[in-house]
């Protein structure tokens, strides 16, 4: 993605990347934004001027509670259970982003559905996904299903032993941590697949950027390494992001 607007809060992610598809769309009047965590993205979507009036659903009950007032005037993040129909009317909105949301989902196309369902017609859905290519092996979000025992010990050790109990043991808000207990697995998808998969959900493709080709291992070399090495590393994950389209993948689609 070779366009970094000197305004985008977040960079070269794909928060950012789905910020600049927000802004060469103009805005937004009403915007959902689909596993938006703690807020921030909506936040800063709102903050600079990229929209009127939003929400945010998550699944994390904790960290909705947590951040719930940290957000701007118009703009709202709220709980969602899973599976729950979506409690927006339809129409009732005129984009809507998941970002680092579907692959994390085992009913990707009841998601899709409802996302159509709540856009009024011609209205925008912004996806970023994780792209299918050379490196998606080396994709840490699965290394609790690879190696779990590691993750474990890593785990319990950085946050504690009732986190690890919290969230892969008891699996708050039926989820493995941030994947759906159905799912079990951080999915990679290529253009081809997630093309077919919104255009049987009521979407048509109008473009597809990307992020990246090495961030996988510069991501790997950064956890272990001391923090000035990190500060290296993170430059080049920058240049990566910007120079470079398949590690992550960002999809504008309009609801047909």
């Amino acid at each position: 993605m070779k366009h970094i607007d000197r305004n985008n809060p977040f960079g070269a992610i794909p928060k950012g990347a789905v910020w600049e598809a927000l802004k060469q769309l103009g805005g937004s009047e009403m915007h959902l934004d689909y596993g938006g965590y703690d807020g921030e993205a909506l936040r800063q979507f709102k903050l600079t001027g990229l929209i009127d009036s939003g929400v945010a659903f998550d699944l994390n009950s904790q960290i909705v509670k947590e951040n719930q007032q940290r957000m701007p005037d118009r703009t709202h993040l709220e709980l969602i259970k899973k599976g729950e129909k979506l409690p927006l009317e339809d129409g009732s909105v005129s984009s809507v982003s998941a970002i680092g949301v579907i692959e994390h989902i085992a009913d990707q196309g009841a998601i899709l559905s409802e996302f159509c369902r709540v856009l009024r017609k011609g209205g925008i859905l912004i996806v970023a996904v994780p792209g299918k290519h050379l490196f998606s092996f080396m994709d840490m979000g699965n290394w609790k299903f690879v190696f779990p025992r590691s993750h474990k010990i890593v785990y319990s050790f950085v946050y504690s032993s009732e986190s690890y109990r919290m969230r892969y043991v008891d699996c708050a808000d039926g989820m493995f941590g941030d994947i759906e207990t159905e799912k079990m697995w951080h999915q990679h998808f290529s253009k081809r697949v997630m093309t077919e998969l919104l255009g049987g959900n009521g979407f048509t493709v109008v473009s597809c950027d990307g992020l990246g080709f090495f961030q996988r291992i510069i991501s790997n070399i950064m956890f272990f390494m001391p923090r000035p090495i990190k500060r290296v590393c993170s430059k080049l994950h920058q240049l990566d992001a910007r120079y470079f389209s398949q590690t992550e993948l960002c999809f504008v689609a309009k609801k047909i």
